[in-house]
């Protein structure tokens, strides 16, 4: 049992090194034909954005998982006069990137960058203004980054006097991600007939809301069935598991939509069809569909009770709301006690809502961790005006809780190991997460 453990330990290790159940990198397929064919690194997050807040949100504004292979790139921008690039330009094209990524501005000479509202070069630089933000200061030889929280257009330019005129003005489109279904076809005939010849066909995998498209010509027909190891004596659809989409006939069609997850299998009734390999797996993942959650943002609330701790998934995002007759904020702050002294360019702090009359301030959770919430001003965050979220990585949280075995409490405590062991980085990592895998045979 010890054995089988710190192999399966090792082997989730392996996985994860590739980054393929954490950032799930699954294939979609290329919505052809089957006929038997084969088949970064973070920049450091951005000074505290509490400028205006210009992005709508909406019940619709919502993303969905699955995140793509290179979610979170990090995109490199040589900062200059475009008229010093060889050959030489006139402006800089816009770019193009998704939520999660980040631009790194990296410059020789004096240069910064400020986020401002449009492609129009202003006369001043103010933060206080709505759409302008200050990523860097002008400064000699330096670097600044920017993380892209939310869709939009974003433009980017150099607060230098004539900078900007001269060309240092930059546009990025930023796109959500939203799982758009895919459609699939596959030919279902004799796998002996392929070109070349194989004994079955290769197992596929989608996501829910796709659709498999299967069309043959010759006397065949389709069924799901449930797989025990070999065909079915006999088809009917009144057993649990087996379902008709089409009964044999000479050419035809059927199609088959996947509204929940799981693993499943199609065969051809004809007799021995399915012994001959007319038969395939499709294992169909699901995807998340990220949340709002609404926060009435007061002190003493519930009766002087406080907040009660939330948990949440990458990609969710609060609200915190509060009436124009009262002054709050909203800060982030790194741990539960409140500050003797509110500093916005600590480490842990970011300003996420300004003190003020009346606030409607939203946040979205890029990463997995815990997130300390509070309003400044008075006696506010010592008054329970105070809240904390866990947030945590739905596909992870998928993984860890099939090495589970799908556990219910999955939370049984591992005998302690030597740290230097190869599964005690594995273990390591889980931990950080919170997870305590429960292994059965």
């Amino acid at each position: 049992m010890p054995r089988l453990v710190a192999l399966l330990l090792i082997a989730l290790c392996a996985q994860r090194a590739k980054g393929r159940f954490l950032l799930a990198p699954y294939e979609y397929g290329s919505g052809g034909s089957d006929y038997g064919s084969g088949g970064s690194s973070y920049a450091p997050a951005p000074a505290p954005d509490y400028g205006g807040h210009d992005h709508e949100y909406s019940d619709d504004d919502t993303y969905y998982y699955p995140r793509p292979k290179d979610y979170g790139k990090v995109y490199q921008l040589e900062w200059k006069y475009p008229s010093d690039w060889s050959p030489p330009k006139d402006a800089y094209e816009t770019q193009s990137a998704w939520v999660g990524d980040t631009v790194n501005f990296t410059w020789t000479g004096n240069y910064g960058v400020w986020r401002i509202p449009d492609g129009n070069c202003p006369d001043s630089y103010d933060a206080s203004k709505d759409g302008y933000y200050r990523v860097s200061d002008a400064k000699q030889d330096s670097y600044a980054t920017y993380k892209f929280k939310e869709p939009g257009t974003y433009w980017f330019a150099s607060p230098v006097t004539g900078q900007c005129k001269a060309g240092m003005l930059v546009k990025y489109e930023v796109k959500p991600y939203k799982y758009e279904p895919k459609y699939y076809e596959v030919v279902w005939q004799w796998p002996s007939d392929f070109n070349p010849p194989r004994e079955s066909y290769k197992d596929r995998q989608a996501w829910v809301g796709d659709t498999v498209n299967y069309t043959w010509t010759g006397n065949h027909g389709l069924w799901g069935i449930p797989w025990t190891g070999k065909c079915p004596e006999s088809y009917d659809s009144s057993k649990d598991g087996y379902k008709e989409y089409s009964a044999p006939k000479n050419g035809g069609w059927a199609s088959v939509h996947w509204d929940e997850a799981g693993d499943y299998w199609y065969a051809c009734p004809v007799k021995g069809h399915c012994e001959a390999g007319m038969r395939q797996k499709w294992t169909v993942k699901d995807y998340y569909k990220y949340k709002k959650y609404d926060i009435d943002w007061k002190p003493n609330y519930d009766n002087g009770a406080g907040y009660k701790d939330r948990e949440a998934y990458v990609g969710d995002w609060v609200e915190f709301k509060w009436p124009e007759s009262a002054q709050y904020g909203v800060w982030r702050i790194p741990e539960g006690k409140c500050p003797d002294k509110w500093d916005e360019y600590a480490d842990g702090y970011e300003v996420v809502y300004p003190l003020s009359y009346g606030g409607d301030a939203k946040y979205r959770f890029d990463k997995p961790g815990t997130y300390w919430f509070a309003s400044p001003g008075g006696t506010n965050c010592k008054d329970k005006q105070l809240i904390k979220w866990t947030v945590k990585d739905w596909f992870e949280e998928q993984a860890v809780r099939k090495a589970c075995k799908l556990s219910t409490s999955c939370t049984a405590p591992r005998p302690p190991q030597p740290r230097h062991t190869f599964f005690a980085t594995c273990r390591d990592w889980y931990e950080e997460q919170g997870y305590y895998a429960e292994y059965s045979d």
